[in-house]
């Protein structure tokens, strides 16, 4: 494991994170897992993205290739991820299951969905609360356009109509998200349908509903770039808090770099 500061993004592989700026939580950092740690029975490929919450790592369990998403140390990290999969567990069980959102799987190999949605683990000294989904190919939104800032306007276009009827699907659930940015987004492009990329949200962000809003927020689970200014002043936010998050990113796809700079010190 090695600590990745959420932050400055500095890393320690002796766990012992420092950072001379006084903003920097560097000792505060979550480890992240590496190639070829196991997690019970699940063996590590490679962590795909850090989020402010939680980590999603590429890993296989019996010799099949999954997705495991981990969430960061903290109460709040670890109530988050409880809510996201327990809406997947929900909308699984009900069919109602939408091809953009993850398909849960059981935590454990001698459990199912039904009666398990997120499991609970020991790691030299952690505990650890994560779920597991199918894996799909693809790659985080962030990645792609740190390698082309400026995609084919078909894509973007294309992009945005699943990005828009996923937050749709969770809007008519009654659920806000209020978390979206490119890091919460899988892409893949299919040779098949060259023009038609397609998405998989696996962060559901603060997956609430609106009479839970004061207990669920927080601000840091959001990069401040990506928040909406009714959540940044404390205004009541609603559902074009979310239309607003697609706005932001349909602005960094169509101009090549984000409405605001993500990448500070300090939040504020």
């Amino acid at each position: 494991m090695k600590q990745v500061c959420l932050l400055c993004e500095r890393t320690s592989l002796d766990n012992n994170s420092y950072c001379q700026e006084i903003y920097c939580p560097a000792e505060m950092s979550p480890n992240v897992l590496g190639y070829g740690e196991w997690l019970g029975d699940i063996e590590i490929i490679k962590p795909v993205i850090v989020l402010r919450s939680a980590v999603l790592y590429e890993a296989t369990r019996h010799q099949k290739k999954i997705f495991l998403k981990v969430a960061h140390p903290g109460v709040e990290n670890k109530e988050k991820l409880k809510r996201e999969a327990e809406f997947l567990q929900k909308m699984q069980l009900n069919k109602e299951q939408s091809k953009y959102l993850p398909v849960l799987l059981p935590p454990y190999a001698n459990t199912n969905v039904q009666t398990d949605a997120i499991g609970i683990t020991m790691l030299k000294e952690h505990l650890l609360y994560f779920y597991l989904f199918e894996y799909v190919e693809g790659e985080p939104l962030r990645d792609i356009l740190e390698k082309n800032p400026q995609l084919w306007i078909d894509h973007i276009g294309w992009l945005m109509i699943s990005l828009t009827h996923i937050i749709s699907f969770l809007h008519n659930k009654g659920i806000y998200h209020f978390g979206l940015s490119p890091e919460t987004i899988l892409v893949r492009f299919d040779d098949h349908h060259p023009k038609v990329p397609r998405i998989l949200l696996f962060d559901l962000g603060i997956v609430s509903a609106a009479q839970n809003l004061k207990s669920n927020w927080h601000p840091f689970l959001v990069l401040p770039a990506y928040t909406a200014p009714e959540l940044i002043d404390k205004k009541t936010p609603d559902y074009a808090t979310d239309i607003y998050g697609l706005g932001l990113i349909l602005y960094e796809l169509l101009v090549g770099k984000p409405a605001f700079t993500f990448k500070l010190h300090n939040d504020v």
